[in-house]
């Protein structure tokens, strides 16, 4: 058995040592660089710009009724499906694609009196409510379209949006970014100049993203009948323009 109070000792080579403490000796701490340390204060300044720039509207979009009536909902139905084929194919003689046409929306409710005697309401019709929207890049011609869209059996005119497109939104908010910076820039200079210190380089850039409106056009009567229109002038609607903005913020040291 081994002896409870008997000791085991290693015995450590001197040449170790001396490495050891000479290795420790030469070693020095990494340096510190001051600017990345997370949570350094710096004398910085912050600014905004607006761009804002207007432009002509380049796509429209319209929106007509296509209403029916009938005693039962199948003949609301076929009603409407005539005249919205016949509302589609006069758009398409004014040279709008197939494409470009689509359903806004679709809702059919029937038609009720109150019956006295009984208290219940009685249903002695249906109602068919058909919107169809008309995109076109021939802004100009937007009266035209709504003439054609009445005569071949469309109730009336609902609204236009008067809108950009993808591209020309685009080169637009581009402008305006432009006009945003020089804004922001300017703004600086002119703070940093009246409190005597010198800007210094660009810390954060940040934009907010575009902003714009399209300019919608409401129809001055609920609803035009074909009769109403026959032999009457062509319908003119002009759009106004539209304004694009762009927000951008910027800070700079300063010296």
């Amino acid at each position: 058995m081994m002896d409870k109070n008997h000791k085991t000792y290693f015995l450590v080579p001197l040449g170790l040592v001396i490495a050891i403490i000479i290795l420790a000796l030469n070693t020095k701490a990494p340096d510190v660089n001051i600017s990345s340390v997370p949570g350094e204060l710096r004398n910085t300044i912050s600014v905004s710009g607006t761009g804002l720039v207007t432009v002509e509207p380049d796509e429209a979009e319209i929106y007509v009724n296509i209403i029916t009536e009938a005693d039962t909902a199948e003949k609301a139905q076929q009603d409407n499906a005539d005249k919205a084929e016949s509302v589609r194919n006069a758009l398409i003689r004014q040279g709008v694609k197939d494409d470009d046409m689509e359903t806004s929306s679709y809702y059919m409710y029937p038609k009720t009196n109150y019956n006295r005697i009984t208290g219940e309401s009685e249903i002695y019709g249906y109602s068919l409510t058909h919107v169809l929207k008309i995109t076109t890049k021939d802004v100009g011609s937007t009266g035209e379209l709504v003439d054609a869209a009445v005569e071949a059996g469309a109730n009336g005119l609902q609204n236009i949006n008067f809108q950009l497109s993808d591209e020309l939104r685009d080169k637009t908010y581009d402008e305006a970014l432009k006009e945003g910076s020089a804004m922001a820039k300017q703004k600086a200079q002119s703070i940093s100049s009246s409190l005597g210190v010198t800007l210094g380089n660009i810390v954060t850039i940040s934009e907010s993203g575009v902003s714009y409106s399209p300019y919608r056009y409401y129809a001055p009567m609920a609803e035009m009948s074909m009769d109403e229109k026959a032999g009457g002038a062509p319908t003119v609607i002009s759009p106004q323009d539209v304004e694009v903005s762009a927000y951008v913020s910027v800070v700079y040291e300063i010296e």
